[in-house]
């Protein structure tokens, strides 16, 4: 043991001394008012030793859970001594002094019960809460307590002779008494398992059994006291001291025994400290505690590690901590963690100009990808619309080497049926990059327009695009606008309308196309080999059956 136990148990031992002494003197001493200072020192010294202990308890347990049940314990020893106190000195009635010892139980019942928490708390981290399931242990608790507040009503606690004054002089015990008894040890000795299932056990293990004594001295002292032995009454009659004596001491082996950890013992854990250069001082940065390989700091590089760590030119990183009466400082060796760093930044740096290069190497492609891409498209609208730019090409030498207005005039008109089809076949082109199916709508657009231009020619007509379909395919889209486009250009000089009609047979979508002029069509056959020509001496009509697209 050290000398500061030592020296702090002797002074407990010798308080307590004073403290039965004091009460001997109380029951010796003839004059009443010398009593009463000796029994009200008495009851001074148990409270302060209390207090000092409480005090104790909140500067050396470090989990916040277990130190306010430790000073809910003290509380209740203090409110157990200031009861009686109050039972002894200032209360004369009688049911008000039968009440007061009922109120014995309060702390009698609840430290043992608040043992027993603070053992489930042992291993948890320092925000953890008990759960419901552990309220289940307070329900005998409060039931006892009930049972003892209410004995008058029942007297399950305490039996008192019928007829006779109610009172501590004559009564005996009755099952709640023994009940609480048993209870009150019971959890005890849970809290005590519980402390040695879930605390590391200390080096010494010879101390672990050190908490059982008080156990084992308070069971006794109530078979000696429920008996009624006149030494045990004469030299230990104060429940209330004995029982807080009890309480305290089994808490406080519990400590010294390592089962609730606390954070005394410094200077052993510094001194037993090696590899870490760590420090503790005052407020105004004097040592108190240092690691066996602690460096020494200037005070200027403390100050300024208060409001965030300081890198000193040893390549160490300095810390400073607010800790309760002071400061803890230490240092760590980032020398590497510092070369690290540099490299990161020569390899981000690297990494930049990489990324600048790729970046400019990415636009370049970008650009070269879009002009390939608006080559390969102009190369495809150029693919299917040449002969229309060929035909527009042979009518414009026509419009210069022509004098006649009105000739001029119909060349116009041609040119502008043609630039129509161009127009329109070149949406038809760019929007089968991006969908295999189209609305119909697409097609009755790109109809009207022409027709709008043929009015130009004097060539009248109409037509009617029904394929009964959301979507169509943009093949046959396209192959059905070619097809009128091929026949246009076929009948242009001769005929004088044009009807044309889209739509589904039988399943399959086909187009046909009826004119008034008679044309030579083995151009039209050659290139349309599935095409059925039919007509009179006045009409002649075209039918193509799409089959889908297929053929483009």
């Amino acid at each position: 043991m050290k000398k500061t136990n030592i020296k702090a148990a002797s002074a407990v031992f010798l308080l307590i001394a004073a403290a039965v002494l004091c009460r001997r003197a109380s029951y010796n001493i003839s004059l009443p008012f010398a009593a009463r200072i000796f029994d009200f020192t008495r009851t001074l010294i148990y409270i302060g030793l209390f207090s000092v202990w409480g005090f104790s308890i909140n500067k050396r347990v470090v989990h916040r859970q277990t130190k306010r049940l430790l000073l809910a314990v003290c509380l209740l020893e203090i409110f157990w001594l200031t009861i009686r106190e109050f039972k002894y000195r200032f209360v004369f009635d009688a049911d008000a002094l039968r009440g007061l010892w009922y109120l014995y139980y309060i702390p009698t019942i609840l430290v043992p019960l608040l043992a027993l928490y603070i053992s489930m708390l042992l291993t948890k981290p320092d925000g953890y809460r008990l759960n419901r399931k552990s309220a289940l242990f307070a329900i005998p608790s409060i039931a006892l307590l009930v049972l003892m507040l209410g004995n008058d009503f029942h007297q399950l606690a305490f039996r008192f002779p019928e007829g006779a004054v109610k009172s501590e002089q004559s009564y005996t015990y009755g099952i709640v008494y023994f009940l609480t008894v048993i209870w009150a040890v019971i959890c005890s000795l849970l809290s005590f398992s519980v402390m040695l299932m879930r605390s590391r056990l200390p080096k010494n293990r010879k101390s672990i059994p050190l908490p059982l004594v008080p156990i084992a001295a308070a069971l006794v002292y109530s078979v000696l006291y429920a008996l009624r032995l006149e030494f045990i009454l004469r030299a230990f009659g104060d429940v209330a001291v004995v029982f807080c004596l009890v309480f305290t001491a089994f808490f406080e082996c519990c400590i010294q025994c390592g089962l609730i950890q606390t954070n005394t013992r410094y200077s052993s854990l510094f001194n037993a400290t090696e590899g870490i250069s760590v420090i503790i001082t005052d407020n105004d940065y004097n040592p108190k505690y240092a690691s066996r390989d602690a460096e020494s700091f200037l005070h200027e590089d403390m100050k300024k590690a208060e409001k965030a760590p300081i890198i000193l030119d040893s390549k160490k990183r300095l810390n400073n901590m607010k800790v309760y009466g002071g400061r803890a400082l230490w240092s760590e060796d980032i020398s590497e963690i510092l070369e690290l760093s540099q490299t990161l930044k020569d390899t981000h740096e690297e990494l930049k100009e990489l990324s600048s290069l790729l970046l400019l190497e990415y636009e370049k492609e970008k650009e070269h990808k879009t002009v390939e891409e608006q080559n390969r498209l102009y190369d495809l609208l150029q693919s299917k619309t040449q002969p229309q730019l060929n035909l527009i090409d042979s009518l414009m030498q026509k419009y210069k080497a022509s004098e006649s207005e009105k000739e001029k005039q119909k060349i116009l008109a041609n040119i502008l049926v043609i630039g129509t089809f161009i127009k329109r076949r070149k949406d038809f082109v760019l929007s089968m990059e991006y969908a295999d199916e189209f609305p119909e709508l697409m097609l009755s657009s790109a109809l009207n327009e022409s027709f709008r231009a043929l009015k130009l020619l004097g060539i009248k007509g109409s037509f009617l695009v029904n394929s009964k379909r959301e979507l169509v395919s943009s093949k046959a889209l396209s192959l059905a606008y070619d097809f009128f486009e091929d026949i246009v250009e076929a009948v242009i000089d001769e005929a004088r309308y044009i009807n044309l009609q889209f739509c589904e047979v039988g399943g399959r979508l086909r187009i046909s196309i009826l004119t008034d002029c008679k044309k030579e069509a083995a151009a039209l056959a050659a290139k349309y080999p599935d095409m059925i020509i039919s007509g009179d001496d006045d009409s002649l009509a075209f039918l193509l059956k799409l089959e889908g697209g297929e053929g483009i």
